[in-house]
């Protein structure tokens, strides 16, 4: 049975690929909002500092304390990994797994963590320790509030789980559908998902009991959110950069595009914004989407993770490094 969901999700993101490729799959379906297309100023070479860490793995995810300070990465058929010195080491933990997504607590000691086609694992004590919880599934998201209590989970082709006892006990929610991203406001309360198949935005506003459907493009891939949880940074298959002022009541298209987008992060104020691309480059914006620059690093970037006034950046690319990035 795990191996039937294994060739399904597989399956699904092989497809997900082939739709960027060509462009993206059309609308989505549901409510949707006008989205306001402007095309923001784009400065380039921003003097951004990228150092590299630990060595080159099929790094899956990556999660930061507040502060930057404890950071998680996981590597896909391979082990957890931990710092407590914003980057600069690294430890291995648990055991080697097909890890898909993680997620910290703000303080960094309360730790969520997805395996592919398996268990979710909670950690209290910053990842020295593992425990398996909810059941086997095709996991490709998860997101904690700031004091780990409250997580969600999204599942390829399933359902969005919640939980508010930090992972002991999960309540299925919404309906099945290719869940692809997933992020929480700071109190767990303001919960956005992304879908990639019909490229629809979901949000929840009672920590995941209902879903409203918001934006819909051609396939959303990454998806941020602010510590209130009123600001949000979306990126879809097309190349799209979205963001909205008013938990997705309404969207602007930024104008600043990507043929494929890794990830996006938003510091908790939701005025400085990160979005990398799969090519390398790296675009931020200090006015929440307004403008933006952009600076090459080299790097296939895979997923990114920022302290809480997004002075402190991690990122992680498949077969390559832990990378640390400060401007």
């Amino acid at each position: 049975m795990k191996t039937t969901r294994l060739y399904a999700l597989f399956a699904i993101i092989a497809l997900f690929y082939l739709l960027q490729a060509c462009g993206g799959s059309g609308g989505g379906s549901g409510s949707s909002q006008p989205l306001t297309t402007s095309a923001a100023p784009v400065a380039t070479s921003l003097a951004m500092s990228v150092n590299a860490h630990d060595a080159s793995r099929n790094w899956r995810s990556v999660a930061s304390s507040s502060d930057g300070t404890r950071l998680v990465a996981v590597v896909e058929g391979g082990y957890i990994y931990t710092s407590a010195d914003s980057g600069t080491t690294w430890t291995p933990r648990d055991a080697s797994r097909v890890w898909i997504a993680v997620a910290s607590s703000a303080d960094g000691a309360r730790l969520v963590a997805a395996e592919l086609g398996g268990q979710i694992y909670t950690s209290t004590d910053a990842g020295v320790s593992w425990t398996p919880r909810a059941e086997e599934r095709s996991w490709s998201g998860v997101a904690s509030s700031a004091d780990g209590v409250k997580l969600v989970a999204t599942e390829m082709g399933g359902l969005i789980y919640t939980s508010s006892d930090a992972g002991i006990t999960w309540t299925p929610r919404d309906e099945e559908r290719n869940w692809m991203s997933v992020a929480s406001s700071a109190d767990g309360t303001r919960l956005v998902a992304a879908e990639t198949a019909t490229g629809q935005l979901y949000t929840s506003t009672d920590s995941g009991a209902t879903w409203t459907p918001r934006n819909s493009a051609s396939g959303w891939y990454s998806v941020a959110l602010s510590s209130g949880g009123t600001k949000l940074v979306a990126a879809d298959s097309t190349g799209r950069l979205s963001t909205s002022d008013d938990f997705g009541a309404t969207w602007r298209d930024t104008g600043v595009s990507s043929n494929t987008w890794a990830a996006v992060v938003s510091a908790a104020n939701g005025a400085r914004l990160f979005a990398l691309a799969e090519d390398g480059a790296v675009y931020t914006s200090a006015d929440s989407g307004a403008t933006w620059t952009v600076s090459p690093s080299g790097v296939l970037w895979t997923a990114v993770a920022a302290s809480a006034d997004g002075s402190r950046l991690v990122a992680v690319a498949q077969g390559d490094q832990v990378y640390t990035l400060t401007n």
